[in-house]
This record gives C-alpha cells, sequence and structure tokens, in this order.
C-alpha cells in the first residue's frame, strides 16, 4: 500500500474528530473552545419516571443483543477491479479507530486482488481535493472519500465524475439520509440509533433522574442526526433533561476547561455525552479532575479499545455505542466494487451495538471480532465477490 501524506496549508485546521465529515477550514479556524461561544437546547418530557426507565431497558436490551451480516447487495463479478488501484482519501490518520478502519479496508481490498492508495488529508479540506485530484491524474479505478463531506470538495469530486472515476462516500451522512451529490455509493452507521442508545442507557441506569449535557460537533450532518437521536432517548423520561453544548476547538484543553465549567455552573448535571470517544478519552480525566467521578458518568460512540477499556471497568465512562471498524474497510471495499461493477449507488450499513460493563465482561477490547460477536464478515463478503 502506497502512503501519501499532505503538507499542512497556513490557513488548514485541524479537525480531531473520529472521521466524520471536515467543516469547511475557514468557519472552525474562527471556532473557539470556551461554553460562551456554544449554543445549547434543552428537552425535557412528562410521564411516568418508572415506565420511562423500563421502556429505556427495552431499548438497551435490543441494543445490546449481538449483530449481525446483512449484505449490501447481490453477488456480482469483481473482474473490472482485479489488479487496479483504489484510492482512499481520509480525513485523519491519527485517530485509532480510522486506524482500525483502514486496516481492514487495506485487507478488503487485497482480498479482492486491488491495491490501495492512501492519502492522509489531516484534517484539511484543501489537502483532501488535492488527494482526490491526485488519485483522478493517476486513474485510480475508484476513490473512497472518508469523513469528508463531498459539499467541501465538490469541484474535486465533479473531476473525478467526468473523467469516470467512481467516487464513494463513507461516515460523511446518516445511513438514513440520502446519497451525496455525484456519489457512487456510501458507507454508513445509523448515528440517530446510536445516540437514542446512550440516552437510553443512562435512563435505564442513573439513581434517579439522568440530567444530561451532550457536546455536539456542530457544522456536521452525521452528529445532527446523533443529536436528534440523543433528544429521542431523552424524551420519554419525564424528569430527566438533556442539553447541547456546541463543541469546538482542541478535544484535550476543551474537555480540560468545558466540562469542569459545566459541571460547576449546573450541579444536577450527572451525564456527559461527547460526540465522540475521541472527545470522551479526555472528558474523563476532566471529570476526575473536578471530584465529580462519583457523579457523573460518560457515554459515547466509536468503539476504541481504551473507551472500551474504561467501560469494561465502569470508570466513569458505562456506556460506548459503535461499529466493528475492520468491518467497516471492508464494508467501504464492497460499495467501491460495486460502483466498479456499475450498481446503481446505495449506501451500505454497518451494524451499531451498545456496549456496556455487561457484555464486555471477559472480553478483549482489542479484539473487535470477540466484541461483535464473531460476526465473519471477511467470508461473506468474499461469497458475494465472483
Amino acid at each position: 500500500m502506497t502512503r501519501t501524506t499532505p503538507r499542512r496549508s497556513r490557513l488548514a485546521t485541524r479537525i480531531s474528530v473520529a472521521m466524520v465529515a471536515i467543516a469547511s477550514t475557514a468557519v472552525l479556524a474562527a471556532c473557539g473552545g470556551s461554553d460562551g461561544g456554544s449554543s445549547s437546547t434543552a428537552a425535557t418530557s412528562s410521564g411516568d419516571a418508572g415506565a420511562a426507565q423500563a421502556a429505556a431497558q427495552k431499548v438497551i436490551d435490543a441494543g445490546t443483543a449481538p449483530v449481525a451480516f446483512k449484505a449490501p447487495g447481490p453477488a456480482f463479478d469483481i473482474a473490472a477491479a482485479k489488479g487496479a488501484d483504489v484510492w482512499i482519501v481520509c480525513n485523519d490518520t491519527s485517530l485509532p479507530f480510522v486506524q482500525q478502519v483502514v486496516k481492514g479496508f487495506e485487507q478488503g481490498a487485497d482480498a479482492a486482488g486491488m491495491r490501495v492508495r492512501l492519502f492522509n488529508a489531516k484534517g484539511d479540506t484543501a489537502a483532501a481535493a488535492r488527494g482526490i485530484q491526485q488519485a483522478v491524474a493517476a486513474k485510480a479505478k475508484a476513490i473512497v472519500v472518508f469523513g469528508i463531506t463531498f459539499k467541501y470538495v465538490q469541484r474535486a469530486i465533479a473531476e473525478a465524475k467526468a473523467a469516470g472515476i467512481p467516487v464513494v462516500g463513507a461516515l460523511n451522512v446518516d445511513v438514513k439520509a440520502g446519497l451525496e451529490q455525484d456519489a457512487a455509493g456510501e458507507v454508513s452507521i445509523d448515528y440517530g440509533r446510536s445516540g437514542e442508545l446512550i440516552a437510553a442507557y443512562a435512563v435505564a441506569n442513573t439513581d434517579g433522574p439522568a440530567h444530561a449535557v451532550y457536546q455536539n460537533l456542530p457544522g456536521i450532518d452525521t452528529f445532527a442526526a446523533m443529536k436528534a437521536g440523543v433528544e429521542k432517548g431523552f424524551a420519554a423520561c419525564p424528569e430527566c433533561s438533556v442539553k447541547t453544548v456546541d463543541f469546538t476547538g482542541d478535544f484535550k484543553s476543551s474537555e480540560a476547561t468545558q466540562t469542569p465549567s459545566t459541571l460547576a455552573r449546573d450541579p444536577k448535571v450527572n451525564w456527559i455525552i461527547p460526540a465522540i470517544d475521541g472527545m470522551a478519552q479526555f472528558a474523563v480525566p476532566a471529570i476526575k479532575a473536578a471530584g465529580k467521578a462519583d457523579e457523573v458518568q460518560v457515554g459515547s460512540i466509536n468503539a476504541v479499545a481504551g473507551n472500551l477499556a474504561l467501560v469494561q471497568k465502569g470508570d466513569v465512562q458505562t456506556v460506548d455505542v459503535g461499529n466493528n471498524n475492520q468491518w467497516f474497510g471492508w464494508a467501504m471495499v464492497d460499495r467501491a466494487l460495486r460502483a466498479i461493477a456499475g450498481e446503481p449507488p446505495a449506501i451500505s450499513e454497518v451494524p451499531v451495538k451498545a456496549l456496556t460493563k455487561d457484555n464486555l465482561a471477559g472480553k478483549d477490547v482489542q479484539d473487535e471480532d470477540e466484541i461483535f460477536d464473531g460476526v465473519d464478515y471477511r467470508a461473506e463478503y468474499r461469497k458475494l465477490w465472483k
């Protein structure tokens, strides 16, 4: 596999997010990391508290059930892809979860007889566009744009389309959303359900009402879906509440300041829900530093091994909703192969699962296959590739 890394332009903005859409550089560069610059909303509801907890537990019971492979389409001929180059233009390869996805992508491409060219945009939209243009110049058979919303690199996408090169999006839209303009396919997860599962766990596993703060990543469509899911999960709880704080800036330093400030300003808050594990890893020590480790719980998404280790021990973070990340990489290869074969554009879904202390007990958090029920997705994809 060949890796290509761009030089960062002076105006480039590093977005340390778990492979979500890259927001525009100008917008993010202007954002700060303080509570005062964030927007918030609140959601409350009425009804019986006991019934709400019971209903929330049913949601969690369904969300912790074993996952299963669902074929993204019929078996098809991959002969046209054999020996060809597939490019993956990636937002930021420094993130552990992204590295697992890329590992799966490499495995899947090798199984299909393709070569991988990896371009790391390092959170810079201009670099991402250049990566796509380089793939076009190199006559790539297909391009996968991972964590970079097409609207920010639309001209480069159009150049690929004009050259007859299919471009597939990955984690750019919620699985229930429509395809991006000019996308030859998409691969994603259900962000709305992910948010709802975290909220349901909070409602069902809090002594008394759950009062949460959702730390949102603004301007990113997938997290708008997650926010809606979080609010839906809390909506059935009569005494619970959730407010949204738009979270910007460097994760480590911002969590160290914003989270203690939030807890000091509103002592009833007993849940912090960062949008992703990359934020949660810093929210946990911030809560401990604030002396709130016994009062506040954390839930987030991505199923990063380090976060799962916290959940396994019940160490402040008590729930994580995620998917098998190497499986996601194989799903990206499958969607690229289908685009090369001329199949109509569609969205492939990789299933998510709620992970708790109970269903992580005795498991190796580094072993995604064990965590996600031993599904042999590799064999399932091979059956589809003729």
